[in-house]
């Protein structure tokens, strides 16, 4: 068994003895490999991410055994086309370094699952995709290309695809092939003029991210991705969120924030959507069947031009986060303050039950428990009740505590609020509850 001094700067040494299969020299100031690298024929993964290296060594294709190489955040400007030889390859991780072109021996690696190109200098993709036929993975971001070859449509078993910050003008017809593809991320490639493609023929996409590609009208597309489960929308320059949309059942997450919104046209049969946000649109009122969404949890309506709700939001039963800041909303009406209510009593239920065993046990002392009562308490009420502020000062010598509830809640309302909550506390603690 041999050892191979590997130098890492500043006249210190890794010793490494032949029989190593992960090699890690991540963040180290080596700036080349030596010679005898070739001769850890055992190795299996070889991780060089943020070092100083400059160059890989030609015969690193004599690492047959090897089956991730990560040289993510370095120096490399190539790669060796030795590569090719890598026939156990399995992830190849280039992002964030300063290779510019992809050797033709990259094509041989046959059994590649993961490629990532993220942030290279690469303008061209000189690269035949219909040899990677277990191709799982393929970041694409930031890359000043223009175009993706037709190839990229004979990747059949992929599942990942990022083409973000692109300038990318036109999708390719071939990416109708990709009947596995659950992910796509194409955020801010504002060249695109049509996603009909995407829409209407990635049957099995379920994560589709458009953030920032200036679409202006979401009519034209027939949204027949039946399975997509998150949808991002944000930073576009469409105003009507048609019917249509409310056929994607499987919808979890709809982002329209940022956005020139001022309609939605339905909601209906969005039974399985839990985060809606619709904050910084122009929207100004909500369709009533909201009310069909009763999964959502978490609903953001900050920097809208709502007047009013629905009467029947309060049919939400699931909404745990509901977001009005900075809307144009004079004084919450009766409707909003009953669901505020109920939610507010479940929580303190709520607590009420998960602080049983403890109070049972009596292993925690009077003012620890206070503290860990309030802290609760200010959690699931600032989740609950966004148009209210709930601050605490605790007297713990004297077991008295100080309420000061801030908002557009009406006195009556803050009032009765304050009693149900001190009414809950001296029913647990000899407390003394004040209100500011």
């Amino acid at each position: 068994m041999s050892i191979i001094k590997i130098s890492v700067g500043l006249g210190q040494y890794i010793e490494v003895d032949s029989s190593v299969q992960h090699l890690d020299l991540s963040f180290q100031r080596i700036k080349a490999l030596p010679k005898q690298i070739s001769s850890l024929t055992r190795l299996k993964s070889l991780n060089l991410s943020s070092s100083n290296i400059e160059t890989l060594p030609e015969d690193i294709g004599n690492l047959i055994h090897l089956e991730v190489l990560n040289c993510s955040c370095t120096r490399i400007t190539h790669l060796p086309e030795s590569i090719g030889q890598l026939k156990n390859l399995r992830e190849l991780h280039l992002s964030f370094s300063r290779v510019d072109a992809l050797v033709t021996g990259i094509s041989e690696l046959e059994n590649l699952e993961i490629l990532d190109l993220t942030a290279c200098l690469i303008r061209h993709l000189n690269i035949d995709f219909s040899k990677f036929k277990k191709l799982r993975k393929l970041y694409l971001g930031y890359l000043s290309i223009k175009q993706v070859p037709d190839s990229i449509g004979a990747l059949h078993a992929l599942e990942e695809l990022t083409l973000n910050n692109t300038k990318i003008a036109v999708l390719p017809q071939s990416l109708a092939h990709l009947q596995a593809l659950k992910k796509l991320n194409l955020n801010y490639t504002s060249a695109i003029q049509d996603y009909s493609i995407v829409f209407e023929r990635l049957k099995e996409l379920q994560d589709l991210n458009l953030e920032g590609t200036d679409i202006k009208d979401l009519t034209i597309y027939k949204p027949l991705c039946s399975k997509l489960m998150n949808l991002n929308l944000a930073k576009n320059k469409f105003k009507f969120f048609p019917a249509e949309f409310t056929k994607l059942r499987h919808l979890k997450s709809l982002d329209c924030s940022n956005t020139a919104l001022e309609h939605i046209a339905s909601l209906a049969g969005l039974d399985q959507l839990k985060c809606l946000n619709l904050s910084n649109s122009k929207l100004t009122s909500l369709p009533n069947n909201i009310s069909d969404c009763k999964g959502l949890v978490h609903l953001d309506l900050s920097n809208t031009a709502l007047t009013q709700l629905p009467r029947n939001i309060q049919s939400l039963n699931n909404l745990s986060i509901l977001n009005l800041y900075n809307t144009p909303i004079k004084g919450l009406n009766t409707h909003y303050l009953s669901f505020c209510a109920k939610k507010v009593f479940a929580a303190l239920e709520k607590i009420q039950r998960a602080n049983d065993e403890i109070l049972e046990q009596r292993e925690i002392e009077n003012n620890t428990l206070i503290n860990l009562l309030l802290a609760r308490i200010k959690t699931e009420l600032l989740l609950d009740m966004p148009a209210c502020e709930i601050n605490v000062e605790t007297d713990l010598a004297a077991n008295a505590i100080r309420l000061s509830i801030v908002g557009c809640l009406e006195k009556e309302t803050k009032h009765d609020l304050f009693n149900k909550i001190s009414l809950y506390l001296k029913g647990i603690l000899p407390l003394q509850v004040y209100l500011n």
